[in-house]
């Protein structure tokens, strides 16, 4: 059985915010998954503040998935938040968007995303998308 984790996810589209919950639903992720609207809102949790809809850290994500392009702070502005409080320099954040550009790419990795993904356009595919995330980032390896 696998250890339930929190992932909090960023992305100020709203209908790509209810995808990623559809897809979390069908992939049979009993994970606890945090929706902010943007980087601000993904700082303000992890600092302890509530987010828009009154969320209040509850407990520390084990996973970031964050869009690049958002209102108020960018992916790559939260990249560099965290980047500079060390009791987050371990997290593991997956930049998940709709930019496939080269540069947009680069810049996440040197600022220390673990991976860049490019949001797949079917619910099919987005489910096996975060099927595979949450084994690469979220799965433990069994002691031997």
């Amino acid at each position: 059985m696998l250890e339930r984790s929190c992932i909090l996810a960023a992305d100020d589209e709203e209908s790509d915010l209810l995808l990623l919950e559809m897809a979390f639903q069908r992939a049979g992720l009993s994970d606890r998954l945090l929706l902010a609207r943007n980087g601000k809102e993904a700082i303000d949790y992890l600092q302890g503040r509530p987010m828009a809809d009154g969320t209040c850290l509850s407990e520390r994500p084990q996973l970031l998935l964050l869009d690049v392009k958002m209102p108020y702070l960018s992916g790559f502005e939260v990249l560099e938040w965290l980047s500079s409080h060390a009791e987050y320099r371990d997290l593991p954040v997956v930049m998940l968007s709709s930019s496939a550009n080269e540069s947009d790419i680069a810049r996440a990795l040197e600022l220390g995303a673990r991976d860049y993904l490019v949001k797949p356009v079917g619910m099919h595919q987005l489910t096996d998308l975060l099927k595979q995330v949450r084994e690469k980032y979220l799965t433990k390896p069994l002691a031997r």
